[in-house]
């Protein structure tokens, strides 16, 4: 992640934008001209998420955490009346060494091959970066992102190092060994969903400080993210003393959220989840964060560790 300090502002960057590009805040008559440039440009296929209008609203539009309720947190950049870029960005609470703040994740971007180099995504990370939020900006690092933020910000950037957790599928056996159940709450049968979750009684007992740089993870956050999700359903295992939110999206099982009071407690619940993975015929269980409070836990299973370019071997979705 790229994280930049609290109470900055955005800077003009060394690189003065085209005088003939501009922003417009994305509004729903726009979604036809957006697919259309979507489709001829980007490339990603007719199932791609993004073109999805019911994602699209529930991440843009309807975050309970949208400071400008009705109003899309989706930007286009147009040079003469056409689009030729777009950044979107969704508001989260997080917690950053155990203090709250209301952060900002760059979601998706995009610019023409032949308007980069213009000043387009400085002028996007300058939009993201110049909010008056409390926290920090978050982002999946990459180089050419990475280049574009040193230029926008005026303070400099914390970074976190992204890293991916996967078990392969010959090693599930062994990993499930010794999970004991007695205790575990499997809110994953048939039938049975986030939905069904007493959320206000469980987020009054999910910020732990041990970590971090972590969701605060609010009742009315952990409603939109996991029960209003309009593509995923999501089964949530829990113990008493540790909480994974995971979801199958074949041919894997995704660990979307974790964690534990003990770096103990969260192996033994990783050892459950790997087991409800081995009879739902998936390939392998992932997991994306940032830092790594739980190594231990990981590597007692046998969880490779990904970084860099090898992370994009798997496809990602918020």
């Amino acid at each position: 992640h790229l994280c930049a300090d609290p109470q900055r502002h955005a800077g003009t960057g060394s690189r003065r934008p085209h005088p003939m590009i501009g922003r417009t805040r994305f509004v729903s008559d726009d979604w036809s001209e957006w697919l259309a440039f979507h489709d001829k440009w980007v490339k990603r296929g007719p199932e791609y998420y993004l073109t999805n209008r019911a994602y699209f609203d529930w991440a843009f539009l309807h975050n309970p955490y949208n400071p400008t309720p009705g109003r899309y947190q989706f930007s286009l950049w147009r040079h003469e009346d056409e689009i030729v870029g777009y950044i979107g960005r969704i508001w989260a609470p997080m917690r950053v060494q155990g203090t709250k703040r209301l952060c900002l994740w760059q979601e998706t971007s995009y610019v023409r091959p032949d308007m980069r180099g213009k000043g387009v995504g400085t002028q996007m990370y300058a939009w993201v970066a110049g909010e008056d939020v409390t926290g920090n900006i978050q982002g999946v690092k990459q180089p050419q992102v990475d280049r574009v933020l040193e230029k926008t910000l005026t303070q400099p950037m914390r970074r976190e190092c992204m890293q991916r957790a996967v078990l392969r599928h010959e090693q599930f056996k062994v990993a499930a060994a010794l999970a004991h159940w007695s205790d575990i709450m499997t809110f994953a049968g048939d039938g049975y969903t986030c939905d069904d979750v007493d959320w206000p009684t469980w987020a009054s007992r999910l910020n732990l400080d041990r970590y971090g740089v972590t969701t605060h993870r609010s009742a009315r956050w952990l409603r939109w993210r996991f029960v209003d999700h309009p593509i995923r359903g999501y089964r949530l295992i829990a113990s008493p003393k540790a909480v994974a939110i995971v979801r199958i999206e074949p041919p894997l099982l995704r660990i979307v959220d974790l964690w534990g009071e003990r770096v103990e407690e969260v192996e033994r619940l990783l050892r459950a989840v790997v087991e409800y993975a081995m009879v739902r015929e998936v390939e392998a269980v992932d997991f994306l964060c940032t830092g790594w409070p739980d190594a231990e836990a990981f590597d007692a299973l046998g969880f490779e560790r990904w970084t860099g370019e090898e992370m994009n071997q798997l496809p990602m979705l918020f």
